[in-house]
This record gives structure tokens, sequence and C-alpha cells, in this order.
């Protein structure tokens, strides 16, 4: 059964899926909307993993070149989604887009071709690639609620332009954000290689080596040593005693307040130099009356009006425990939480490299490598203490005076100065 608009509810049994028919005549592509048993889709998309076949370099650049365009034609009504359903301001949703696509954009150029073929021809020339990686076959996402959209796209752009098959995992909920987005994604990317489900896939169905990334730590999960998990410690900010108040209390501010109080970064404890304190108060003090203004809402015609405050919502963020303690990062930009093991990414989106598993390759001994093969085969002991000699000649001493010399003040102190 078919239908022209994806605009139907998902259900346990079945997800949306579109068919790419070509017309060799007309050249044009026809989407049609069908819907396609679960438990087939995720097979096809299983299958493709075993197969490899999302790791193609091509391939790579043809699907962020499809979600890059989906997301600039969708882009009206994405950022009026987004705004009918959160508390997020106009320049923020601006920048949530805006970010997405720069994601998408970033991912696909650093999609080389040219370097795809000199490391897949390194053995054939009979050279070592240390650094190698492959994909992990299957990435199985669970995005974070917060700023929902912009951690569906960057994630799974993340791991389609890293050649894993991507199952993105979607609880059921009543959001047209949620619904846009799905169907975005769904209507970009190939259903060979990536599907969304509502409901949790056992770990042990999953492909050998696939990754999990978990957008928010969930307290009742067994998570295995492959799996992406974001840092369950709080976020501290630090007020250095030469810092500049005015610009601390602004970042902090802005840190707390922006995207609706909603960031995994918002700092939960602030801890300033004690000889500042009060001038940084008085700083805060006046940013917060500002920020506290523009989040009113004033409804009825009545002169004085019914005042609700959005400071509720923020307040309740305060004991929000899934959050990085870490040097404090301005929020201009809504970065995902980076998983642990993984430095904080200024770029704003997730890496392909999170979707990697190093695998070097040899094809061919060093000189030294030969060289200690030879002593070992030949037993050769004269040699063996000449690399054992030469190892103990090595240098590691400290270029500083010892501690009963006399320096440049001590000099000073004796002559009286």
């Amino acid at each position: 059964m078919c239908r022209e608009s994806p605009t139907s509810q998902f259900t346990g049994l079945e997800v949306f899926g579109y068919l790419h028919v070509n017309s060799l005549k007309s050249q044009r592509s026809i989407k049609v909307l069908q819907f396609i048993p679960m438990a087939n889709s995720i097979d096809r998309v299983l299958a493709s993993a075993v197969e490899g076949q999302a790791q193609s370099p091509r391939f790579v650049q043809s699907q962020l070149s499809s979600l890059h365009a989906a997301l600039k034609k969708e882009g009206p009504a994405i950022r009026a989604t987004i705004e009918s359903e959160s508390r997020h301001t106009t320049a923020e949703i601006q920048i949530q887009y805006a970010l997405a696509l720069e994601a998408v954009a970033a991912l696909f150029a650093e999609s080389n071709l040219e370097k795809a073929l000199e490391v897949e021809y390194w053995l054939a020339r009979r050279e070592s690639s240390l650094s190698h990686s492959v994909a992990y076959p299957l990435a199985y996402i669970l995005p974070s609620s917060y700023n929902f959209f912009n951690a569906c796209v960057t994630a799974v752009a993340a791991a389609i332009a890293a050649g894993s098959c991507v199952i993105l995992e979607v609880p059921k909920m009543l959001s047209k954000t949620s619904e846009l987005t799905q169907t975005t994604l769904i209507a970009a990317l190939d259903p060979d290689v990536f599907i969304v489900v509502d409901k949790r896939i056992d770990v042990a169905s999953l492909p050998q080596h696939s990754v999990r990334l978990f957008g928010s730590a969930e307290p009742n999960v067994v998570y295995s040593r492959t799996d992406l998990v974001p840092p369950s410690t709080r976020t501290v900010a630090i007020v250095d005693r030469a810092a500049d108040m005015q610009k601390a209390a602004k970042a902090i501010s802005r840190a707390r307040f922006s995207f609706a109080g909603q960031s995994p970064r918002a700092p939960d404890l602030v801890l300033v130099d004690e000889f500042r304190i009060k001038e940084f108060c008085a700083q805060i003090a006046k940013l917060t009356s500002q920020y506290f203004a523009t989040q009113l809402e004033v409804n009825g015609p009545s002169p004085k009006g019914t005042v609700k405050a959005r400071i509720p919502k923020i307040s309740a963020q305060s004991s929000n425990k899934r959050v990085q303690r870490s040097l404090f990062l301005d929020p201009e930009e809504p970065l995902p939480v980076s998983p642990v093991g993984f430095g904080t990414s200024l770029r704003g989106f997730y890496t392909r490299e999170m979707f990697k598993l190093p695998k070097p390759e040899f094809i061919s001994y060093s000189d030294r490598s030969r060289h200690l093969a030879r002593l070992i085969d030949g037993n050769e002991v004269s040699e063996a203490m000449k690399l054992r000699r030469a190892a103990e000649s090595l240098e590691t001493k400290m270029n500083q005076p010892a501690g009963r010399a006399i320096g440049f003040f001590e000099q000073g102190i004796l002559v009286g100065i």
C-alpha cells in the first residue's frame, strides 16, 4: 500500500521507506512512500552492514549530497516546526539549522576520493598503513532530546561519512519536529543503509563490532566496550582571578539561559576567586535580570496583563546530572556532548572518527625490525650487547642546576643587594 505524503504516524510494525524509480527517458526520480515491514527493513540494513555496502567513497558522497539537498529543501518547514514546539529564539533556531547544514557539508568535503584510492592500494604498493582504520559495519544511534533535529542530523551524517549503516532509534512521540526530521532523513538516504525504529533492538542481534551512540546517559543500560556514551558528571565553570568579570558573567549567563536553559553544558556549579566574587555577582545579577526580562511572556489585553515566567523550566535544569564536567565552552554552537574518550569537537558536531575502528596494516618490515629479527634468529650475542650498550649510553639528564648551586637571586643575597 503506497501513499503520496509521509503524514502517517509510525507503528510498532511499520516504518517509512522510499522507493527511488529512475526514468531513463525523463531522467527524473520518483519518490513514493510505501509501508515496509520493519523486520524486512532491518534485515536489509543488517545485510548491507555485513556486506560493507556503505563503505564506498562515492556512495558516501552521494548520500551526504542527497542529505544536504533534502535539508535545504525542507529548511523552512523544519525551522517553523522547531519554533512552534520549542522555546528557542529565532536566532537560536537559525543557528541550529545552519550548523546542521555545515556539519553535512564539512563531512562531504572530508570525503576525499583520491585519498581513499591511495589508502586502498597501500598494500598493493607494499606500503604499511599504520594509521589505517575501518568503519564499524553498523551504527545504532539514540539521539539526545536536546536540539533533537541537530542531534539526529549530525550523528547520522557522521556515521554515514565513516561508512557505517545506520539504525536510528526514535521513540514514539507527539512531536512534529521528530516526525519531520525522520521523514527528511528517510527521503534522503538509501533504505539499504538507513532505517528508523521506535523500539530498542537487542544488542545481541546486531552485527559483530557494531557501535551504539547514546546522546544521553541511560541508567538501566549495560554499556559494552564499543558504546559511545556521554559523560554523566556535572559541568563546572571556573572564573579565575585574572578573568574579565564582565565577559565571564556574560558567557556563564548565556550558557545557563540560551536554548531554553536545556544545554548539557549549562554550568551546574560556578567557582569564582574569592577576591573577585563581589564583582562577579554584581555582573551576573545585572545580566540575569536582562535574560529574565526577555524570557517573560505577556498574555491578555489588560494593561497589566498576565505575566508567565519561564523560570521553572530553567531552574529545573540545575539538577540535571547528565552533563559534562569540563572547561567552560561558550554555547553559541549547540554542541553535542562528546562521548567518553573523545575530546570536545569545537566544530559543533560528531566526527566520523567516532564511528571508525583502528586497523593498522603491515606488509613489510622496517630496517630496525629486520635487524632485530637477524639478531634473534642467529643468536648473535655480540651484536645484541652492542645494542644494549648503545641503549645504556642514551642521555636522559635534566639541564637544571643542582639544588646546592648558587643562582642569580642567591648571588644577590650573598653580596647584600
